[in-house]
């Protein structure tokens, strides 16, 4: 096994892989967010060997730096892969992330550990609704419940939103409130709207996928559905 060659070379000297299977323009600027917090800690590898400066891992990353106007960035040169092993090893690396789980427990203290610094969470790269999933009170700690049950099903207002809104109000024809298990009132999400969301997404692939984003006909509010 050869040692690791780094160098920082100019963007421009870079390659992108024309066929890279991983779609990744949405995580661009969350990952431009980590680069301006902690540096460019995580260098590009590219191939040396078979075609020179060709990216195999880091395209989200130089893509991130383009965005940032960096000009020139750590970069790792392997020159002991065959093709196959490049084009291989692209694929691996991808897809290497999808193995581990998370300890939630663990993790949930972690989160919280930060949060009671002050550290702002979305550098840690979960979403305010992620975050808001693991810690019920991060957005809105003088309120001890947003949790908001439909028919039965399980539904966050982890922005608090709907506090103090007249259709969640605690009334006998609407939802809200901390103590009970409410119901949305009929008019505006029936237990059919909420059969009908879980049809429509059953082609849904990922079968790790325990909730999905909609929104209340009535007054457009965003929510989410256990499935």
């Amino acid at each position: 096994m050869s040692e690791l060659r780094l160098e920082y070379l100019p963007v421009s000297e870079l390659i992108p892989y024309t066929k890279n299977p991983r779609k990744n323009d949405a995580a661009v600027e969350r990952i431009a967010n980590l680069i301006k917090e902690y540096g460019f800690k995580k260098p590009i590898l590219v191939d040396e060997k078979n075609n020179k400066n060709e990216i195999i891992a880091g395209h989200t990353r130089l893509k991130a730096a383009l965005l940032l106007g960096i000009e020139k960035v750590p970069v790792i040169f392997a020159d002991d892969l065959s093709p196959e092993q490049v084009k291989a090893f692209r694929i691996a690396d991808n897809k290497s992330g999808e193995w581990a789980e998370w300890d939630i427990s663990l993790l949930t203290e972690e989160i919280l550990d930060l949060s009671e610094t002050g550290f702002d969470i979305d550098l840690t790269g979960f979403s305010d609704i992620e975050v808001s999933n693991l810690l019920p009170d991060y957005n809105d700690n003088s309120s001890p419940d947003h949790s908001i049950y439909g028919g039965g099903v399980p539904v966050n207002d982890p922005m608090g939103e709907w506090n103090g809104m007249p259709e969640f109000n605690n009334t006998e024809e609407t939802a809200y409130s901390p103590n009970l298990k409410p119901a949305f009132s009929i008019p505006q999400v029936s237990n059919e709207d909420l059969e009908q969301a879980r049809e429509n997404i059953e082609h849904v692939t990922d079968k790790n996928v325990k909730q999905i984003n909609a929104f209340c006909p009535n007054c457009g509010h965003e929510f989410m559905i256990g499935v």
